[in-house]
């Protein structure tokens, strides 16, 4: 029995119609993926060859004894970082996935014609249709990485690779350690709290901060297998000390400045590296302050104290956040680590009388050392109370020492010592 209404008429489908429909958006779609694949793949070649041709000259222009005046070393790892990129700015990754996306659409186009029930001899015209625009997807992609891989090897065999691998390294270690101290603060101050299952959450930022701690050796291990860094091999103007900087840095890293005469030829280096360089000056000075640190006699913790107070009253120019306009590494490398290093910088601060704003970094900083080496706060809250009690007006120096005690996990009891006693008069006020 049909139970269909009787009104309603059902319209017969042109299958045929259809299925030319979709052959003809298939072939439509592969025309301009092959298209886009060949205009990214000619763009791609041509910034190859271009950057090959750039490379032959550079190594020609870096060959020490090379005629000419030369250049400065900013200028050579501007030039080698433009070469580096060449093939990636031509433009081919954004082709590529414009085809694969083509492709994308395609197969879902040909799938639903197929699962429409078209006959044998159209469906495997679609089946065509779709792996020849899959092979185009592939060619596009696998080219365009072969280009890539074949100017990073002629790229690495540059003189400046050595150069650029430190600086790279550097970088690394700068940004690694600004994520484990993000990391742990972030721990402490959820391990401090209260509210429910925050014992959860700081176990789970606990796991996070090991993790930030292991990504950082790892950016060390790289930066010491990224030293030395000979600049006599290549044709270029350093900046006024850089050179001395990276002959003392080299054996600072590879932990062989034991030695007396290594260590006071890589002081030597660095205290040079820290006058004449004046961009990168906090990087040597930190290098100056962990290089002391290696040393436990009195005048090398004098020595590491000094330079860290100097290279904290400098700033931080490499910090993440603003445009980097210089190539070279200017981020602090390798800084002080120990509590005993910042407190004598805080008790030199004292003494030579620095603006508040220093010496609540310099105490932050020492709160800071001893809460990663295991060690409470008790040693800096009282410190910060003996500062406090020095200033005439501490409320500059308590608005920010007081907030990253506690972000560090400060207890109440720790925090109250830090609170100006008001020494206002004590009279009953007068009645109008």
């Amino acid at each position: 029995m049909d139970h269909r209404c009787p009104s309603r008429r059902v319209e017969p489908v042109c299958h045929a119609c259809g299925v030319v429909e979709v052959l003809v958006t298939l072939a439509a779609v592969l025309v301009t993926a092959a298209v886009t694949g060949g205009v990214a793949s000619a763009r791609g070649h041509a910034a190859y060859r271009e950057a090959l041709r750039e490379l032959r000259d550079g190594e020609r222009r870096l060959e020490p004894g090379a005629a000419g005046t030369p250049r400065r070393l900013v200028d050579e790892l501007r030039w080698y970082a433009d070469v580096a990129a060449a093939t990636r700015d031509s433009g081919w990754r954004l082709a590529a996935g414009m085809v694969a996306l083509l492709g994308v659409a395609g197969l879902v186009l040909g799938i639903w014609a197929l699962a429409d029930g078209v006959p044998a001899l159209d469906a495997a015209a679609v089946v065509v249709l779709l792996g020849a625009l899959l092979l185009v997807v592939l060619l596009v992609v696998a080219d365009g990485m072969r280009s890539d891989r074949r100017l990073v090897a002629a790229v690495q065999r540059s003189p400046l690779r050595p150069v650029r691998r430190l600086e790279d390294a550097v970088a690394a270690v700068h940004l690694a350690t600004g994520r484990a101290r993000r990391a742990h603060r972030a721990w402490l101050r959820t391990r401090a709290a209260g509210y429910p299952l925050s014992s959860v959450l700081a176990r789970r930022r606990r796991r996070t901060h090991r993790r930030a701690v292991a990504r950082r050796e790892r950016a060390v291990q790289r930066l010491r297998r990224a030293v030395p860094v000979d600049l006599e091999t290549v044709a270029v103007r350093p900046p006024d000390g850089y050179a001395d900087g990276l002959r003392g840095l080299s054996p600072l890293l590879s932990g062989a400045v034991s030695d007396d005469g290594r260590w006071a030829a890589a002081v030597g280096d660095l205290n040079r590296a820290a006058e004449r360089d004046a961009a990168r000056r906090t990087r040597w000075l930190s290098a100056l302050a962990a290089c002391a640190e290696l040393r436990d006699d009195p005048p090398a913790r004098e020595s590491a104290a000094r330079w860290a107070l100097d290279a904290a009253a400098l700033g931080e120019p490499g910090t993440p956040g603003g445009p980097r306009t210089d190539p070279l590494p200017d981020a602090v490398a390798v800084e002080p680590v120990r509590p005993a290093t910042w407190e004598g910088a805080l008790r030199r601060a004292r003494t030579v009388g620095v603006a508040p704003g220093l010496l609540a970094e310099v105490t932050l900083r020492w709160a800071y050392a001893l809460v990663s080496a295991g060690a409470g706060l008790d040693a800096a809250v009282t410190g910060g109370a003996e500062v406090m009690a020095e200033l005439a007006e501490p409320e500059d120096y308590l608005r920010l020492v007081r907030p990253g005690l506690e972000q560090l996990g400060a207890s109440s009891p720790q925090l109250s010592r830090l609170v100006p006693q008001w020494t206002g008069s004590t009279a009953a006020p007068v009645a109008p």
